[in-house]
């Protein structure tokens, strides 16, 4: 016959030695995990989640150092001068739409011709420091010549009294800058991508009364933009219209 009273402190024994693992094994783990909460969950169930955010003295949770910093400036090389460049195409055309002037095209084999002409502009430009028709002696004209388009890009005034040959206001240039912040009219502007670039650009074109004029110039039906953004997110812009 089995010993009743010996099984019951067998029992007891077995009862303490798993207490004692117990407590040794959160000792040897570095205390208790992290606390457990409840909540009601979407579909009327319980929904259990861990807490992993650290508190303020006043118990409240606090964002981490990286949610909480704002971003003060995008990489120059994010920026796709290409598309920089097709958006200040499409503004010019919506400007001189507005104003029932002809559309420029910019697709065909003379308007890249002057596209490749406008940007070797725009990294002069860029090395000289500023915005500028003449750089390193060359002007409007010259370029025109030198890139075998001073007779091609002539076009009769929108009057058709006279012909137009290449100069000046065959010409738009502008700067602005490129994921950085930066003061205009006593104002923090900052273009956070391509279209803000461009928008930038025309728009300071539109606040120029020289410029202005020439970005409604009639005769012309073609143009080349080009592009190119520093390094230091420093972007410079040039427009030439064609025949």
């Amino acid at each position: 016959m089995v010993n009743k009273t010996a099984i019951g402190i067998l029992g007891v024994v077995v009862m303490a030695s798993l207490g004692v693992g117990v407590l040794i094994g959160m000792q040897l783990g570095g205390g208790t995990s992290a606390p457990v909460t409840t909540s009601p969950a979407a579909d009327g169930g319980t929904a259990t989640t861990t807490s992993d955010q650290t508190s303020g003295d006043d118990g409240a949770a606090t964002p981490s150092e990286s949610t909480s910093e704002r971003q003060t400036t995008i990489p120059a090389r994010q920026f796709d001068e290409a598309e920089i460049a097709n958006h200040i195409a499409k503004f010019v055309n919506q400007e001189r739409e507005a104003q029932n002037r002809t559309q420029l095209g910019t697709g065909d084999a003379t308007a890249t011709r002057v596209s490749r002409m406008a940007s070797n502009h725009s990294v002069a430009m860029a090395n000289h420091g500023s915005a500028a028709h003449k750089v390193d002696g060359v002007s409007t004209t010259n370029r025109y010549r030198n890139h075998d388009l001073y007779e091609r890009c002539k076009f009769k005034s929108h009057e058709g009294s006279y012909i137009d040959t290449p100069d000046e206001k065959f010409e738009l240039v502008g700067t602005t800058y490129a994921g950085t912040h930066y003061q205009a009219d006593g104002q923090e502007r900052f273009n956070g991508d391509e279209r803000a670039v461009a928008r930038a650009i025309v728009d300071n074109w539109n606040e120029s009364s020289t410029y202005s004029d020439r970005l409604l110039v009639g005769g012309p039906t073609r143009m080349g933009v080009g592009v190119e953004v520093t390094s230091t997110g420093k972007a410079y812009a040039t427009v030439d219209v064609c025949a």
